[in-house]
């Protein structure tokens, strides 16, 4: 055989094996798997030599039906986390947070930001030269963890934004501002207002 045979088997190998290990869970067409039955019993057969071209054009479905279903599962997961991080960055609280922490904005957004996938992942499956960095059945569990993903970051930024903005709290000797008697908050509120700008809180 020729290299370019020995290539077609090894291909008919992978698509047989590796690829349709993945592929089964998820491919819904029966032609496929046919054709990977199909393919099973040629490169067995003591004549596959003479079944070049069905074995070309059975493992060629198989890899074009594994490099659609990748293919649409990236775009979909990449187009849920992308929306979920445009809809982080457009809250009202995002801006000032990676103004004055960079750092920990960054960190918030890294589980949405490592979930998008590469281009250069994506192209490698298309052109047949990978399987690609993630197994279909993780790419679907991306896809359901999204919104989970998402709604904790925005919890977390909405503590860091009460943090930030809750107000002060100071504790002074009330026998320092007056020493009559005190017998209700607005009276309480009336002394320590004039010296601290404060109203009281009091704890029972």
């Amino acid at each position: 055989m020729d290299s370019k045979a020995i290539d077609l088997l090894r291909q008919s190998r992978l698509a047989t094996e590796q690829v349709w290990q993945r592929l089964a869970p998820h491919c819904p067409l029966p032609e496929i798997a046919a054709s990977v039955e199909e393919l099973q019993k040629l490169l067995v057969s003591e004549q596959f030599i003479d079944s070049l071209d069905d074995i070309a054009k059975h493992t060629k479905a198989v890899l074009d039906a594994y490099k659609l279903v990748y293919i649409d599962l990236f775009e979909r997961r990449k187009k849920a986390y992308e929306s979920a991080i445009e809809e982080i960055r457009n809250r009202s609280e995002w801006g000032p947070l990676e103004a004055t922490n960079p750092e920990q904005a960054s960190s918030m957004l890294s589980p949405l930001a490592g979930r998008l996938g590469t281009d250069e992942d994506k192209d490698a499956v298309a052109n047949g030269a990978s399987l690609g960095k993630a197994s279909l059945t993780e790419m679907e569990s991306d896809l359901c963890a999204a919104d989970g993903l998402k709604s904790s970051v925005l919890f977390k930024l909405q503590e860091l934004s009460i943090a930030e903005n809750k107000a002060p709290v100071r504790k002074v000797r009330v026998s320092e501002f007056f020493n009559r008697p005190i017998q209700t908050q607005a009276e309480l509120d009336n002394v320590l207002r004039p010296h601290t700008g404060l109203t009281s809180k009091v704890h029972r």
